[in-house]
């Protein structure tokens, strides 16, 4: 496992959270300065078997011990939950509109980057 320490993430999402300018930080209004709670080692290891893959480190880090989702760049991570028996990425949707489960997004995102890399 990675050798990040994730322990200050959420005493440091809660400061600029409670200032008078938080909203105007691009994405805030999206994710209110809050992460889901973290995924236990069970269920990242049903995540990964569903997805028939290992998820980087730092990433597994921190869905281990920061959180699922919620607060990040941009708009923030998309949290992922489990619907209907399977983990899927919140807001993710295809080309027509209709949504994209985690593994779904995750495959199409493979898809075009190994695409892309030749």
């Amino acid at each position: 496992m990675t050798g990040t320490d994730w322990s200050d993430v959420r005493e440091r999402l809660a400061l600029p959270a409670v200032r008078p300018k938080a909203d105007e930080v691009f994405g805030a209004k999206a994710h209110r300065w809050t992460l889901e709670s973290p995924l236990s080692p069970a269920e990242l290891a049903e995540l990964e078997a569903q997805l028939g893959i290992e998820l980087p480190e730092e990433y597994r880090s921190f869905l281990l011990h920061a959180g699922r989702g919620g607060a990040g760049p941009a708009y923030g991570l998309f949290p992922l939950r489990r619907v209907d028996g399977r983990w899927e990425r919140e807001g993710v949707h295809d080309d027509d509109g209709r949504r994209l489960g985690f593994a779904g997004w995750y495959r199409r995102w493979l898809d075009e980057a190994t695409a892309q890399a030749g």
